[in-house]
Formats: structure tokens, C-alpha cells, sequence
């Protein structure tokens, strides 16, 4: 083979090309983004509708079946499943896998606008948005009070003015979710009695308090050579304004909201409780943009952190949940891994060669190719995540048996007499058909998952696997046929140390001794076979089948639901038994 004469002959050029490599996928390794699995989409769409007062029943016969039927009919759907609770609707639709998802999304929202006028006036319009993992919270805050005079409504009102903005601000958030703490509202209660005796009736108090707090445009006006756009601004600015609200005239006389009803400022009625290691607090959930990369996110988040915490007077900002600890964790140990295969592999090569230079020709094979699939994880978008490293992990074995074929072969040409340059062009072409049809046998494995794109879940999980896996393979062909033969023509002959011979003279003899007996008990040999066929099918039988196999992340969590119509308090008193269970039970 022409390449491989040329890299014999020429070092430097070889020296320089594989220095590039090595140069370009460092830089590479440095700029990966780190992720726990590749991005992945899931072929459904959820339709979101509010229908504000009304009941399950309502809401199913009223806005779910309608948004039912209408989506139905649209193209490409497999499935449709929904949930009717209180005010709220969700369908969710399902289409095949592959199918494009933003063409469907435009196509039930069309279908929607059609069926738009069939919902009740009072429902919202309805909202269609696609499942994305990306859109759980990758992180979880917890702001709790140290000083006395911070209460539930200060601790939310400090998370609202004072911390949520510099949140979201952070590259790569996209929304930061507050839940827990009071806000303060105004109370208006209205009087039944005067509302009669003006003939007054609850709408009319509404509708008056609704145009009275406004900001409306009011138009333009025409001034010289200039256009100006006019405002209305209308907003109640205190308790004493909405009171001097006029809500209607009777005899000439203004009849005034404070004459009909009391205003007073009042806390909202509690919906929710959050406590953070038992302390009242303020939960602050984290959502990351889509395509932004978590860990990155994540370190972002703590340097920010870091930094507004010790600004909130007489509160404690705590990170209390953060989903890029667990993809530092596997990802060490899958590097960790790595380096104790490669570290074993280098180890039984000394054993059965016991030549250092040997070990370091063919050990240079190992991180090379290792280094220059980095570089097209990068240009390709991928990043680290357990997919890419777990297909260098598995691949460490293999990319080393091309090396040692090959070196292997130039040696014997040099035991035969040669030269340096000549053993190793005449040796590795010898074998060069054998390592490439061996490479390839490897590499053929791959390809239907390769060519499998926008599949379901599993391809889309084992696409950047596969890539990886025959990239490195068909790196590590390269440098068996360029740079170990360049390498074995210039390093001084490679002799076999005594122990060598003897280890190989031994393992030769053990395995003609037991070819011996399997030719001449050809029926046992058949028959182990045929029990060990059998047992391997049988076990495939019994082993369970998951997409991914389970982890432990060093959390629990824990749902309770509680019979329907049940009040606030009496939740919030069983779930604090339960805290004090964990806390008595479960000391770590």
C-alpha cells in the first residue's frame, strides 16, 4: 500500500500530521460540553387549556373533548390521552417516531384556530408545546429565613426583587420558577346590603375596578412635523385610590367603591407550603434553554450563588437539589474507566512482550485514537456524556489489535534479516488487508444504527455510540498502518526478552495439546457446544429488558396524595410527621 510506504519514508510528514491531530483534538476535549445522555425528542405534543372556575365535568365536556376531536383528525397522530382537573385541561398527542414535530405543531394549531370558537368564551386560548427533557429543572433553590423579622412574605418578596432576575439573567436559563411564601393582596368585601340599597350588583363592582387600572394606548396626536402617541395611565397607586373608585351615579351623586365595600390589604390565601430542612421557605426552581448544557449551566448558577447570597440580609440561599452533580459523578467514573482499561491493556501487552519499546510503539495507538475522536465529537455537536465515553470504554480492547498485528509482523520481518525501513513497509503491508477486513467486520456492527436517525429512543441513544465507536476504530486503522510501521523503522530492533519466548514456547504447547483432544472427542465438543447454546438462549429469556439501567443519584423522593377536597393544613400536618420520620429514621 502506497500510504503506507509513504509514511515510512516520510517521518516528518507523518510526525507532523498525527501532531496536528493531537494538537486539534485537545483543543477539542478542552471545549466538549459535558451532558449525562445526548439530546434526545420524543414524538408528542401537549395542548394546554385554562378554563378559570370551572369544575373537572366542565372542563372534560366543555374543552377537552372539543380540543379532543379537533386534533384527532390531524395527520400522522397515533394516540390521544387527557387530564381534567379543576380549571385546567391537557391533552397530549403522540405520532410516530421520526415524524416531523414542528410541522405537526403547525398543523394543530391551525386545526385549533378552526375549533377556537366552539370553547367557552371564559377558556384561554389553547397552547401546544413539545415535550422536551430539557424542561424539567435542573436545579432546585431553597431561600429560608435566619432573622426574626423575615417572614413568609418578606422571603418571597426578596426571591421576586432580588434574586429571580439575576437568575434568569444567567446564559443558558430560560426560567426560573418561584413556589412558597405569601404575597400581599387587597381585599375587597363587598357589602350586600348597600349593594342592594344602590341596586348595585357584583359585576358592575368588577367591571369598574377593572377599567379604573389600566395602561391603554389613547392614540396619536398630529404636533408640527411631529407624531405622538398618547397613553392612558390609569393604575391604582394605594388602598385609599381603589376606594375612590366610581362605580356608578345615582341622582347625580357618585357612588364610590368604599361606599359599598371595605378595602383593606390582606395577605393571599395559601395554596401551597414549602419547608426547607423544616423552616418555612421559598422553593426557586431552575430551567435551562433548550440545547444549553447542563453542567455548564449549573456552575454558572453556583457562581451566582455564591455571589447574591450573602447580599440577601437575614436570609440563606441553598442549593438543595442539582441534577449536574450526578452527571459529574458518572462521568468521572466512566473516565475513570477508561484510564484503568487503557492502563490494563498497556499492562498485559508488557506481559507478553516484556519490551518497554514495544509497549510504547503500540501504546501510542491507544491515545491517539482516543484523541482525534474528541475532535469529531466536537465539529459534530456532540458532547460527553455516557453514550460517547461508554464507546471508548468498550472500544479501548480493539483499538489496539490492529497495532499489534501489525508490529507483530514487522518484527518477524526484522528477525529475517532486514532493515529497519524495509521490515516495516514489507510487514505492514502484509497484513494490511487482514486488519482492514478485521477493522471493518467491527465496524459493520455500527452502521445500521447509524443510518437508523430520528428512530426510537434507544437509536437515538446508541446514534452518537455508534459514531463514536467506529470513528475511533477507523483512527486507530490509520495509525496502525501509518504511524507504528514509521515508528518500528525507526526505533532499534525490537528483540524478544527470554521469558518471552519461553511464556510464548509454553502457551503454544497448552493450546496444540488441547486441539489435540477437541479433534479427537469431535461429539463432546459438539455436545458442550450445544449445552452452552441452550443455556445462553434460556438465560436470554429470563433477563429483564429496560432502555436504561437504573442509578442511584443519592436521592429520594417521595409522593403523597391525600383524598380530594382535603384542606391545605391537614396536608401540611401529615407531610410534617413525615418529615420527622426521615429526620429520626434516616439520620445520613
Amino acid at each position: 500500500m502506497n500510504l503506507i510506504r509513504t509514511a515510512v519514508q516520510r517521518p516528518i510528514g507523518t510526525t507532523m500530521a498525527f501532531a496536528v491531530v493531537i494538537l486539534l483534538g485537545t483543543t477539542s476535549l478542552l471545549n466538549l460540553p459535558l451532558d449525562l445522555l445526548p439530546e434526545l425528542s420524543f414524538p408528542s405534543l401537549s395542548i394546554s387549556t385554562d378554563y378559570p372556575g370551572a369544575g373537572p365535568e366542565e372542563v372534560e365536556n366543555l374543552v377537552t373533548r372539543v380540543i379532543e376531536e379537533t386534533v384527532g383528525t390531524a395527520v400522522g397522530v397515533e394516540d390521544v390521552f387527557s387530564t381534567s382537573s379543576e380549571g385546567s385541561s391537557r391533552v397530549t398527542v403522540t405520532f410516530p417516531f421520526g415524524t416531523d414535530l414542528d410541522a405537526a405543531a403547525a398543523d394543530v394549531r391551525v386545526a385549533l384556530e378552526r375549533a377556537r370558537r366552539r370553547l367557552p368564551e371564559a377558556a384561554s386560548t389553547p397552547i401546544v408545546f413539545k415535550f422536551d427533557p430539557s424542561q424539567q429543572p435542573i436545579m432546585q433553590l431553597g431561600l429560608i429565613a435566619t432573622a426574626a423579622e423575615v417572614g413568609p412574605v418578606e422571603l418571597r418578596q426578596i426571591a421576586e426583587d432580588q434574586l429571580q432576575f439575576r437568575l434568569e439573567r444567567v446564559p443558558g436559563v430560560a426560567a426560573i420558577t418561584l413556589a412558597g411564601g405569601l404575597r400581599r393582596r387587597v381585599l375587597v368585601e363587598m357589602d350586600p346590603v348597600r349593594l342592594q340599597a344602590f341596586t348595585l350588583s357584583e359585576r358592575e363592582i368588577l367591571s369598574a375596578l377593572a377599567g379604573s387600572n389600566l395602561v391603554a394606548p389613547g392614540g396619536q396626536v398630529l404636533e408640527g412635523t411631529r407624531r405622538l402617541g398618547l397613553r392612558v395611565l390609569s393604575r391604582d397607586l394605594d388602598v385609599g385610590q381603589i376606594g375612590r373608585t366610581v362605580v356608578a351615579v345615582r341622582d347625580g351623586v357618585p357612588v364610590y367603591v368604599a361606599d359599598v365595600a371595605r378595602v383593606s390589604v390582606g395577605l393571599e390565601d395559601p395554596t401551597s407550603v414549602v419547608r426547607v430542612n423544616g423552616q418555612p421557605g421559598v422553593l426557586i426552581q431552575v430551567q435551562k434553554q433548550s440545547g444549553a448544557n447542563t453542567v455548564a449551566v449549573s456552575n454558572r448558577i453556583h457562581r451566582e450563588v455564591a455571589d447574591v447570597g450573602p447580599t440577601l440580609a437575614g436570609t440563606d440561599l441553598l442549593v438543595l437539589n442539582d441534577g449536574a452533580r450526578f452527571i459529574r459523578r458518572a462521568l468521572a467514573s466512566v473516565r475513570q474507566a477508561i484510564l484503568i482499561g487503557g492502563g490494563l491493556a498497556v499492562g498485559v501487552l508488557f506481559v507478553f512482550l516484556r519490551d518497554w519499546r514495544a509497549v510504547l510503539v503500540i501504546g501510542t495507538a491507544l491515545p491517539i485514537s482516543v484523541i482525534a475522536t474528541f475532535a469529531l465529537m466536537f465539529f459534530f455537536g456532540y458532547t460527553l456524556n455516557l453514550m460517547t465515553l461508554g464507546a471508548l470504554a468498550m472500544g479501548i480492547g480493539m483499538l489496539i489489535d490492529a497495532a499489534i498485528v501489525v508490529l507483530e509482523n514487522i518484527h518477524r520481518h526484522r528477525e529475517e534479516g532486514q532493515d529497519g525501513p524495509a521490515a516495516a513497509a514489507a510487514g505492514a503491508q502484509e497484513v494490511a488487508s487482514a486488519i482492514v477486513a478485521s477493522t471493518l467486520t467491527t465496524v459493520v456492527v455500527f452502521l445500521p444504527v447509524i443510518f437508523l436517525r430520528g428512530g426510537v429512543i434507544t437509536t437515538q441513544l446508541f446514534f452518537q455510540f455508534s459514531v463514536v465507536v467506529v470513528f475511533a476504530l477507523l483512527c486507530s486503522l490509520v495509525v496502525a498502518t501509518t504511524l507504528i510501521p514509521m515508528l518500528s523503522a525507526r526505533l532499534p530492533h525490537l528483540t524478544r526478552a527470554r521469558g518471552t519466548a519461553e511464556q510464548s514456547g509454553a502457551m503454544q504447547r497448552s493450546y496444540r495439546r488441547l486441539l489435540t483432544w477437541a479433534l479427537s472427542h469431535r461429539r463432546a465438543v459438539f455436545a458442550a457446544s450445544g449445552a452452552f447454546f441452550i443455556l445462553a438462549t434460556a438465560s436470554l429469556l429470563l433477563i429483564g429488558r429496560e432502555t436504561l439501567p437504573a442509578a442511584d443519584e443519592g436521592e429520594i423522593f417521595a409522593s403523597l396524595t391525600m383524598p380530594a377536597g382535603t384542606r391545605l393544613e391537614v396536608t401540611d400536618g401529615v407531610l410534617a410527621r413525615f418529615e420527622a420520620l426521615v429526620r429520626e429514621h434516616v439520620p445520613e
